[in-house]
């Protein structure tokens, strides 16, 4: 069961920056539910998620269409968060130190080279509409090597 809404994280990353386009804050909600994953989970059992939310590999990468749309009809402007305790406030905080540096494009084409996303778009056409779901045995699997 997901601890937050997807709604939760991104009002989160919307309050701690200026300005964030919907790709960006797409791919900053992907990094914190990966990075989430990998650390409150091991490899035979993944059950502890940062939210249930689906995320699927669209053409401009990982993407929740939940929050795409919440972002794209300026709902999530007036979302009231729910309380989030300090570690996962760390771990957000740390998903900003580490990718908010860069802007939509850039953490696109980080994402385009990562197996996850990659896999959820085998056999579809480079800018064909995919909504596979990125399956969170394929993010632990390629992330855990690289977080823990």
């Amino acid at each position: 069961m997901g601890k937050y809404d997807v709604l939760d994280i991104a009002k989160y990353f919307i309050d701690s920056e200026l300005f964030l386009s919907n790709k960006k804050l797409q791919k900053l909600v992907y990094y914190a539910y990966v990075w989430y994953l990998v650390k409150n989970n091991n490899s035979n059992i993944i059950k502890n998620k940062l939210f249930e939310s689906k995320i699927e590999a669209w053409v401009h990468g990982p993407v929740c269409p939940k929050l795409y749309y919440a972002y794209n009809n300026n709902t999530i402007r007036d979302y009231n968060v729910r309380n989030i305790d300090h570690d996962t406030k760390k771990l957000l905080e740390m998903i900003l130190a580490v990718y908010g540096k860069y802007n939509g494009d850039t953490l696109e084409s980080f994402t385009h080279r990562e197996m996850p996303w990659k896999k959820a778009r085998e056999g579809y056409a480079t800018l064909e509409r995919c909504a596979q779901k990125i399956e969170d045995k394929d993010i632990y699997e390629f992330y855990s090597n690289q977080i823990k």
